[in-house]
């Protein structure tokens, strides 16, 4: 029982991690795009 829910808890902490490296892909990308269209 303990083993599934520590289980569990992993899996949402790794979810987190990855939506953390998604949203800061994306941030990333938007501030590219603002770079450049600053830059023209």
């Amino acid at each position: 029982m303990r083993f599934v829910m520590f289980f569990n808890y992993k899996k949402i902490q790794y979810n987190y991690v990855i939506l953390y490296y998604i949203i800061k892909l994306i941030m990333k990308k938007n501030n590219l795009e603002n770079s450049l269209n600053n830059y023209k």
